[in-house]
C-alpha cells in the first residue's frame, strides 16, 4: 500500500515537472508531448509546433533558438544543442557562439541522434538513430552515420 503510494506521488511530481517545463518554452504546440526524463536548458528559446513529440531523456539545449516543427517524432536519449566553444581564442571557457537549430515538419529523429549548432533539418526528414549532424539535411531526405551522411531521397510531398 505505502509502494502504490509513493510510486503515485512519483508519477505526480514527473508529469507536475514536464508541465513546469513546458510553461516555460517559448512556444508550445496544440497536442505536444513531452516524455519522461527531458532536460530543456534555455527553454524560453525553444520553440515545439504541433503534434510533436520529445522521448525520454532527451537533452535540448538553447541559447541559440531552437524551432522544432509540426508532427516531429523524436525518439529517446536525442540530444541537441545550439552552443559551441570557439576554437580561435586563448581560452575556450566563457568563448560560445550559439547557432539556431531549425528542424522543419514531419521530421523522424532516431534514438540517440544528435543535433549540433546551425544544423536545419527538411521537412519529410529521417536522422538514423547515433547519426551526428553537423550540416543541413534537405527535404526529403534520409541520413545516419557519423558524421551523418545522405542514405536515401524520399518521394514525399
Amino acid at each position: 500500500m505505502l509502494f502504490r503510494l509513493l510510486n503515485k506521488m512519483y508519477l505526480l511530481l514527473k508529469r507536475a515537472n514536464i508541465k513546469t517545463q513546458m510553461s516555460k518554452l517559448k512556444f508550445v504546440g496544440k497536442n505536444v508531448i513531452i516524455k519522461d526524463e527531458v532536460m530543456l536548458i534555455s527553454p524560453s528559446t525553444i520553440s515545439i509546433d504541433d503534434y510533436s513529440m520529445i522521448g525520454e531523456r532527451c537533452y535540448i539545449r538553447g541559447g541559440g533558438k531552437i524551432m522544432i516543427g509540426k508532427y516531429c517524432q523524436m525518439a529517446n536519449n536525442v540530444i541537441i544543442v545550439t552552443t559551441n566553444h570557439l576554437l580561435d581564442k586563448d581560452l575556450y571557457y566563457g568563448n560560445i557562439e550559439n547557432k539556431d537549430v531549425i528542424i522543419g515538419d514531419n521530421v523522424w529523429i532516431g534514438s540517440g541522434a544528435k543535433i549540433m549548432p546551425g544544423v536545419k533539418i527538411g521537412d519529410n526528414s529521417v536522422i538514423g538513430a547515433g547519426a551526428v549532424v553537423v550540416k543541413d539535411v534537405e527535404v526529403n531526405t534520409v541520413v545516419a552515420g557519423v558524421p551523418a551522411r545522405i542514405i536515401k531521397k524520399l518521394n514525399l510531398k
